[in-house]
């Protein structure tokens, strides 16, 4: 177990599970102790996904593809506008937002139990660990089913040890 996972805040961590829980709370689902660790596994997907990971070393630092295709930026968009080249103002495309410090900490905390302890025994913990975590970053179940050719009912019972075996590892009682 990593030095981050023993002085980890698991009560605090929780305590957010908790809340996203309610939040995503569907009136036929009862609320257990193991849906706080699979909303704080869903969301350390999505961070995860919005978050670049550090760049790898020993690899060259730039590449001879140029550095950006050849499209018109934001900003010449604007000037053409402020040129008169444009009739209607330009819409911005949204960037997607970046995650706080405690929303990256959390995020490491629960990925390294979700690498370190879940699934882990099994018969094959690669297929299972691929489902649940297609199934964490928002997949339909339906896709994950024909993914891995694992039953719905399958995909649901591992989703629930998944998140039983990361709570077991974090050493918080359910």
């Amino acid at each position: 177990m990593t030095l981050m996972i023993r002085h980890f805040d698991w009560r605090r961590a929780l305590l957010h599970g908790v809340t996203l829980a309610a939040e995503n709370h569907r009136d036929h689902d009862t609320p257990e102790a193991w849906t706080a660790m699979w909303e704080l596994l869903r969301e350390a997907a999505a961070v995860s996904r919005s978050w670049d990971a550090p760049p790898r070393s020993g690899f060259p630092d730039r590449g001879s593809w140029p550095e950006t295709p050849d499209e018109i930026t934001a900003w010449q968009r604007q000037m053409a506008y402020l040129q008169g080249a444009l009739d209607e103002v330009p819409q911005e495309e949204p960037e997607p937002p970046v995650p706080s410090a405690a929303e990256v900490t959390r995020a490491e905390a629960v990925l390294s139990l979700w690498h370190d302890s879940a699934l882990i025994v099994g018969g094959q913990p690669h297929r299972h660990k691929r489902a649940i975590w297609r199934l964490a970053e928002g997949a339909f179940l339906g896709s994950v089913t024909r993914m891995t050719g694992l039953h719905r009912s399958e995909v649901l019972a591992l989703r629930k040890r998944a998140a039983t075996d990361m709570l077991r590892a974090a050493g918080v009682e359910k």
